[in-house]
């Protein structure tokens, strides 16, 4: 605690009010019971005093373009943040919030900006709507400086695309793309008919049939974390279904049909896999046919899987976003040259990284990625993707690791990690106080999978007795290999 005050105070920022509120808080902080969780309470009323505490606003670009109001009594889509009306009244309700950041996204997961660039294409349209001619973010620059906020430009950095429109510069430079590690797994009926199906957290499409183990069919959902693209992020419900809705198929451990049931039949209890089988979930029309027309209770089926390398943009398993490879120099100078851009031609006070990751574990085994993983290791990967990793042939099983998998995982921290610095420098070649900062995640034991670790080598997490950077596997947070990749700016 000392060596926190004591690095304040020798910064010239002490008035006479903060020191006041320092004494009181020390005088406060020796008054509690020693064994009380006090540090957080002292921590925020001394940061409180001194105007150091954050309260950020994040405004996203495309959910702001237009907001609904009653006109004429119906609800009509009106111009929002498109507006410099809209754009003052949202800096207006954040300075009444106490809010003193606000967090500006111009550059949206399709990879277009909102202000006038001559690096990247201006975003003039949106879900069929013209977008007006105007730079929003000088508006939110000059509407929260005159409120006296602070005002950051984020960022989706390795987003070049929104599959749900198929846009973006990644659809424009298809070399750009990452490459997915996909799978196709299939289920064989006794008279050769095979039906594809998946499971939960692989890289397939999350329409095929999903096929359960007996250790996690009750769950409602599969989302497990709050921010990242899963490639099952579909709910798929087990009770309370109409008929016809959804068909069930349980297979005993010997891959014997014990039974195909309706899913309305299920009642309010779930239903379960018999013990070390499975169960198929079909609910697309096409699949509940062939359920009809190829088992029955009594027949075997057989299991089997497919691997293959697809470009992201035709992998269905990723919904939303189509990253870009982060070693593909291209991609990579075009992020560093657009936040360049910003901060040499707007007063920004701070950039935010968003999406500045891999997509998933399954990303990015391109040919560029194995070629810079052989440099790194300073030898060859022979079997490609196997010694990474492979897929289980037993469905609902976890990956096989191979014996670089945890090399793996520290050379994809390091492409990240190197090409946020190299991202850094340039910024503070231009501004050299201003803030840069980065979205992450703090569940270390599996941020790994998006190919970040920015977990502290000091930071001991409680329930392994380990440091957060070794977690995931890693020996250290800041990997000091072999540069991957090639400076580009």
């Amino acid at each position: 605690m000392w060596d926190i005050i004591r690095s304040m105070c020798c910064k010239p920022v002490l008035t006479k009010n903060t020191l006041l509120s320092l004494i009181l808080s020390l005088l406060a902080y020796t008054s509690v019971d020693a064994n009380a969780q006090r540090a957080p309470n002292l921590a925020r009323s001394l940061s409180t005093s001194m105007g150091a505490e954050g309260r950020v606003m994040w405004i996203d670009a495309t959910a702001n373009f237009w907001r609904k109001r009653k006109v004429n009594g119906r609800d009509e889509l009106v111009p929002f943040t498109t507006t410099r009306e809209g754009i003052a009244e949202i800096v207006q309700k954040c300075k009444n919030a106490h809010v003193n950041t606000l967090v500006v996204d111009v550059k949206p997961l399709v990879g277009y900006v909102v202000f006038p660039s001559k690096v990247a294409p201006r975003l003039t349209s949106w879900q069929g709507r013209p977008i007006p001619d105007i730079d929003i973010l000088q508006g939110f620059i000059e509407e929260g400086h005159k409120a006296g906020l602070r005002v950051h430009a984020s960022l989706n950095i390795l987003g070049e695309g929104h599959k749900y429109y198929s846009v973006g510069l990644a659809y424009e430079k298809p070399e750009w793309q990452s490459v997915v590690y996909a799978i196709n797994r299939g289920m064989t009926a006794s008279n050769g008919k095979r039906l594809t199906f998946r499971v939960p957290k692989e890289p397939d499409n999350p329409d095929k049939p999903l096929l359960l183990t007996d250790d996690g069919v009750k769950s409602n959902t599969e989302i497990e974390r709050i921010g990242l693209d899963r490639p099952d992020a579909e709910d798929t419900k087990l009770t309370g279904l109409p008929f016809g809705k959804q068909l069930h198929i349980t297979i005993d451990s010997t891959n014997r049909v014990e039974g195909i049931i309706d899913g309305s039949l299920i009642g309010e209890e779930p239903l379960a896999a018999p013990e070390d089988g499975r169960m198929l979930v079909a609910k697309m029309e096409a699949d509940k046919e062939w359920i009809t027309n190829n088992v029955a209770p009594g027949s075997f089926v057989t299991f089997d899987l497919k691997t293959e390398f697809l470009p992201i943009a035709e992998a269905r398993s990723e919904k939303i976003a189509c990253f870009v490879n982060p070693l593909h120099p291209e991609a990579r100078k075009h992020q560093i040259d657009l936040v360049r851009e910003i901060v040499t031609n707007y007063e920004v006070d701070g950039i935010v990284l968003d999406r500045c990751r891999y997509s998933n574990i399954y990303n990015d085994f391109s040919d560029l990625s194995r070629q810079a993983f052989s440099r790194w290791l300073g030898k060859p990967v022979n079997r490609w993707p196997q010694d990474i990793f492979s897929f289980s042939p037993q469905p609902g099983k976890k990956i096989i690791q191979g014996p670089l998998f945890k090399m793996w995982l520290e050379f994809r921290a390091t492409v990240i990690h190197d090409f946020v610095g190299e991202l850094a420098r340039n910024v503070r070649s231009l501004k050299p106080n201003i803030t840069l900062g980065t979205y992450v995640g703090a569940w270390y034991p599996s941020y790994y999978e998006v190919g970040v670790n920015w977990g502290s080598e000091k930071t001991i997490y409680k329930q392994q007795q380990q440091p957060a950077c070794a977690i995931a596997g890693l020996r250290r947070s800041i990997p000091k290999r072999g540069t991957p990749s090639s400076s580009t700016g």
